[in-house]
């Protein structure tokens, strides 16, 4: 009898996707898993069931004023600007720490005239704003995404879950 219990990796090539994206939707208690051994072990017909469920339409409809992805309409553009352009700057960020949330920022923000953010580029700005680990890359980035937080939504913005995609 084929068992249906999955590790990580078989996890990962099953569903089609990054086993670094399934590590962190682990992390967030987004996927159905249970641990075994301390990691992770995933069944298949539960696996089914969530991504059969994430088909149902993904647009998250809020009220007027209450999207959490609109941009203050008076932040201070110039400085976000800054910021974005210090973290993809070769000489003021030399190992490019941060880059693509600094070109997803730049691409969205410019897109939408400032006026809001994707939930994807939100997101990932959160991550920033909350990191997991400690390392130095995470030093260098996370008051940089907390002050662009803090400028385009007047705080920093909790760490979120992945929208559904």
């Amino acid at each position: 009898m084929n068992s249906k219990w999955m590790t990580l990796e078989e996890a990962a090539a099953y569903l089609k996707c990054g086993i670094n994206l399934l590590r962190e939707l682990v992390a967030n208690e987004q996927v159905p898993f249970s641990r075994l051994d301390g990691g992770p072990v995933f069944h298949a017909d539960r696996l089914d069931e969530w991504m059969f469920a994430r088909e149902k339409g993904t647009e998250r409809s809020f009220p007027e004023g209450e999207d959490p992805c609109l941009i203050h309409p008076d932040c201070d553009r110039e400085k976000v600007g800054e910021i974005v352009e210090e973290m993809l700057s070769a000489e003021a960020n030399p190992r490019k720490w941060g880059t693509d949330l600094a070109k997803n920022l730049k691409a969205c923000l410019t897109k939408s005239e400032y006026k809001r953010l994707t939930p994807k580029v939100r997101y990932q700005l959160s991550k920033w704003c909350w990191p997991n680990r400690n390392t130095a890359r995470e030093q260098w980035v996370q008051p940089r995404a907390s002050e662009i937080s803090k400028l385009l939504f007047g705080e920093v913005i909790k760490r979120e879950k992945l929208p559904g995609y």
